[in-house]
């Protein structure tokens, strides 16, 4: 029995698989970005967060096969579907980083050059 987690239960018959069923892990598109295997199954939802990005980066992992389990509907949403963008602090976080260690910097120099304005006089 397989559940999609949107309701649908799906009942596979055993006996034609047993034998061709093997043991895998399972990665996420984002970890699995970058490296390349022979087979890539591809799980597609519904999820707002499947963009054409997420497809891109899923289908094109797999080596000799890409296997897409899912409702062709949801395939066509994600890969119509623009990116989220991100809400984050990271820039904001950077520019303040950035600004104290350029007033570090300053300060730095400042107490340098009065201290040898000092030592010369």
């Amino acid at each position: 029995m397989l559940d999609d987690l949107t309701g649908d239960k799906i009942r596979v018959l055993s006996a034609p698989l047993q034998g061709r069923i093997r043991h895998a892990w399972a990665l996420t598109v984002h970890k699995f970005q970058g490296s390349e295997t022979d087979t890539v199954v591809y799980g597609i939802s519904n999820s707002l967060f499947e963009t054409w990005q997420t497809v891109y980066t899923a289908v094109t992992r797999g080596k000799k096969r890409v296997i897409v389990v899912g409702k062709y509907s949801d395939l066509r949403a994600a890969v119509g579907r623009a990116p989220v963008r991100r809400q984050t602090t990271l820039n904001e976080k950077l520019r303040t980083m950035l600004e104290k260690s350029k007033n570090m910097t300053l300060n730095r120099a400042t107490r340098t050059c009065s201290t040898t304005t000092t030592s010369l006089t």
